[in-house]
This record gives C-alpha cells, structure tokens and sequence, in this order.
C-alpha cells in the first residue's frame, strides 16, 4: 500500500510497484493492516504518531510491527519505539546495519580469497603433478635401459646360468637400480611439488630428458 499527500505521486508509484494507493488522510486507518510500514516524506513534524501507533496496535491484537524511517527529518516520532512489540529504526540504525554488513562481507571476501588461493596452489601442484609422472617415468625407463645394456654387455663373461640363477641376477640387478634411483625420483618430486623450476630443469638436462 502506498499513500502521499498528492494522490497522483502516489498512484504513480503504485503503477510502479505492483501496489495500491490509500487516502492520505486515512493512514491511521491503514497502520492497522501493515506489518512493515517505510515512512520518507519531507514533512517538518512526524507523520506517523505515538497515539496512531498505540490506537493500530490494540486493532492489531498487539501483533507485532516494524517502522522504517528514512526521512530528515525524522517523521516517525521515536517514542514509538517503547511501545511493547513495536519496532522503529531510523537512517542513523540502517546505517549502522549497512556498516556492519559491509565488514562481514568484507571478512568473508577475506576467507575467500584464502580459499582461492588455496585451490590456486592446489590446482598449480596438480597441473605440475601431471609434468613430473611423464619425467619420471622417462627417467625411470632411462636407469632401466642403462641396467639391461650393461648386463648385456658383461652377460657372456658369466657362462651358463640356470633358470634360478638369471632370474636371481634379474632381480638383485632390479633391485640395485631402485635403491639407487629411489633418493633420486623422490628428490625429483619433491622439485616437481615445489616451484623449483630450475631444479626441474636441471634433472631434465643431467639425465637428458625431454620436456
């Protein structure tokens, strides 16, 4: 519902706002109806009385209401507010809400950034995971293929073995070369997890690796 001395302002705003023009003259009668009144005129005294207020509420059955006043001056009178199961903010109240509104959100842009940065580091760490599987792998391949050629190279010196016996020489030369290498792959991710990307490089380059 909306009301204004002149008839036409208030129709025109109702037209805006989906409402209902109400008599001036009558907002007393009104107050009884509305749970949430917004009160902004440029009137010098108050609009909205104590008496009004007290004759609405006892019509009302005491069911509770909300003033809003965003005029200055103020034209809702501010004893209003003692009143049992009435409720009056002014400009100086909202103001105060806006206030604290915007440092709550200003906290929670805080944490949210924290929460950005987070996955940022996150996601950078999973997108250097994925680069250093490949190297790895390739570096693991190339110790392998360094093993097997120098087995084969010195195999004929070792004469015939069993079955047992080259399956004991496979495994001890398997075994020697991840002992080896495991110091070696994990320092090499652990490079891979930070942001050491020179050191990334330079394992690329000592073992010959390509990128």
């Amino acid at each position: 519902m909306l009301t204004n001395r002149s008839q036409e302002r208030a129709a025109r705003l109702a037209t805006e706002l989906g409402g209902e023009t109400v008599v001036f003259d009558r907002l007393a009668e009104h107050l009884i109806e509305a749970d949430v009144v917004i009160c902004s005129t440029a009137a010098e005294e108050y609009v909205v009385t104590e008496q009004m207020v007290r004759e609405a509420l006892h019509r009302r059955r005491n069911r509770p209401a909300f003033f809003i006043d965003i005029s200055v001056p103020r034209n809702i009178d501010p004893a209003i507010g003692q009143i049992p199961n009435v409720f009056v903010f002014d400009i100086d109240d909202l103001e105060s809400v806006i206030s604290s509104n915007i440092r709550e959100r200003e906290r929670e842009a805080q944490r949210a950034e924290l929460i950005v940065e987070s996955e940022i580091m996150q996601f950078q760490q999973s997108l250097r995971a994925l680069d250093a599987g490949p190297t790895i792998g390739a570096l693991r391949k190339t110790l392998h293929d360094i093993a097997r050629q120098e087995l084969s190279r010195h195999r004929n010196r070792m004469g015939e073995l069993t079955a047992d016996q080259e399956r004991a020489l496979d495994a001890l030369l398997w075994s020697t070369v991840n002992k080896i290498s495991h110091p070696v792959l994990s320092q090499m991710k652990n490079s891979f997890d930070g942001t050491e990307a020179e050191a990334i490089n330079a394992w690329r380059d000592i073992f010959g690796l390509e990128e």
